[in-house]
């Protein structure tokens, strides 16, 4: 995926998860998630943003409302960082 890809999914607001504001190292856990959207599915791309500004991208580890809904456990990989 590239960034301009990432800006277009973004600005239609599809596979996107919001993150807290926070400088991100590694991968992402679901205590560091704010909300994703529902049709993320485990293995899709999505892209990371945090208040409409680009973070990243990575493949999901678990659905959408599973991000949102879990306690504990990794999200997503994370495979660029902007």
């Amino acid at each position: 995926m590239t960034r301009r890809g990432c800006e277009l999914l973004l600005r239609e607001g599809l596979y996107t998860v919001e993150i807290h504001d926070f400088p991100m190292r590694g991968d992402l856990f679901v205590g560091g998630i704010r909300d994703a959207s529902p049709e993320i599915r485990p293995g899709d791309d999505v892209v990371l943003h945090s208040e409409g500004r680009l973070k990243g991208f990575g493949r999901s580890l678990l659905a959408g409302h599973e991000m949102v809904r879990l306690r504990r456990g990794m999200a997503v990989k994370v495979r660029k960082r902007f």
